[in-house]
């Protein structure tokens, strides 16, 4: 699938579905034709995940735990979370 020709050095791609695997290559023309391709780049369309969704804590002594929901992964999968805690006398 050719996307277009552009006469500048970079090129706009929309509408990629998550989780899917683009192949891209270049190829430079004028006149006489066109030129080899470029080499193949190949990514994954991926950003970062959506927020942690539904988060909650239960208090047992001491001790406090905090869970969450699973958020979209958003098209890579999610390989761990940050959990912070502060004072509520202190900013974030």
């Amino acid at each position: 699938m050719t996307l277009s020709t552009v006469t500048t050095r970079s090129a706009v791609v929309s509408g990629l579905t998550f989780g899917t695997t683009y192949h891209f290559r270049v190829q430079a023309e004028n006149d006489f034709g066109l030129s080899e391709s470029s080499a193949v780049l190949t990514l994954v369309a991926a950003t970062k995940p959506a927020a942690p969704l539904n988060p909650a804590t239960s208090v047992v002594a001491d001790r406090v735990t905090v869970s969450w929901t699973q958020p979209s992964a958003r098209g890579n999968p999610i390989t761990g979370y940050k959990v912070y805690i502060r004072r509520a006398d202190l900013a974030f």
